[in-house]
């Protein structure tokens, strides 16, 4: 692989509470890393108003644990508004979630839904 694609993030699962769901994939993996990648987003990420008035968003953890393949910050911000989790305008501060590393089998995504 030449060029880094920061969806698979959103794909893999270590059993933990705060993994994506567990999904099969198909040929069709550049769809279903979409899919995978929208849902996981949607259901995790938070808005609020930090310290000063600053708007924060908190991303999953596994945004900054491997933040160089999603280009820092700023490729969290822009990868947060292609999936209109974000305004053009919006400039937020960049924080994480915390990490649930309770152990949980057995949640697997079915269709479209977690």
């Amino acid at each position: 692989m030449e060029t880094v694609d920061p969806r698979i993030h959103f794909a893999l699962n270590c059993a933990a509470e705060s993994c994506p769901a567990i999904a099969a994939y198909s040929a069709d993996v550049d769809a279903e890393l979409a899919d995978a990648t929208a849902l996981y987003l949607e259901r995790t990420v938070e808005h609020d108003t930090g310290r000063l008035g600053r708007s924060v968003v908190r991303v999953p953890r596994v945004c900054l644990w491997f933040r160089g393949d999603f280009g820092g910050a700023a490729g969290v911000r822009r990868l947060l508004r292609e999936h209109g989790l974000l305004g053009a305008d919006e400039r937020p501060r960049v924080r994480s979630l915390e990490w649930d590393w309770s152990r949980r089998v057995g949640r697997f995504r079915e269709d479209a839904g977690e």
